[in-house]
């Protein structure tokens, strides 16, 4: 899902449009330039703080979570559970996963998709966070008694699996 995102050939346009990438390219935050010098291809090219910025500035932390959910519903949850209570680097990343979360705002990230023009992975990303139900109202949430993963995927409906009980 995140492979078939990235290398859509209208991805490079989408991102420059829907982040403020090129715009951040002109602060000179750090010591390096934000694309290595020597790379025709945008992307490859692309260093990882400013795109990992530039997701951060729009609120939808997008390399943070993307496919996640899919990735994560191709598991038994029984399984999910045993790797979360027993692999301390599953637990790590589920929790690093829920913090990431809780800074993404969709709702405003969905604000500046008015920016773009060619929607093809524009709608990709509101698939990937539509809410199919009234109770999924967002991809992942963090509930007081249990790490819960909850998401949306186009493919399956809305679920949420307990992974600590």
């Amino acid at each position: 899902m995140y492979r078939e995102l990235v290398e859509d050939p209208g991805f490079v346009d989408f991102f420059r449009s829907f982040t403020p990438v090129d715009e951040l390219a002109l602060l000179n935050i750090g010591s390096r330039p934000a694309r290595r010098p020597e790379g025709a291809d945008y992307l490859a090219s692309l260093r990882a703080i400013p795109w990992v910025f530039a997701w951060t500035q729009n609120r939808c932390v997008l390399p943070s979570w993307y496919g996640c959910g899919t990735a994560f519903g191709e598991v038994d949850v029984d399984e999910l559970r045993l790797l979360y209570r027993e692999w301390p680097f599953f637990r790590a990343l589920v929790q690093n996963l829920e913090m990431t979360l809780a800074k993404a705002s969709i709702e405003i990230a969905r604000e500046y998709l008015v920016l773009v023009d060619d929607d093809r992975c524009g709608s990709r990303l509101r698939k990937s966070t539509r809410a199919p139900s009234p109770q999924c109202s967002r991809s992942w949430r963090r509930t007081s008694s249990s790490t819960a993963i909850q998401w949306c995927s186009a493919r399956s409906a809305c679920e949420t699996r307990t992974l600590t009980r």
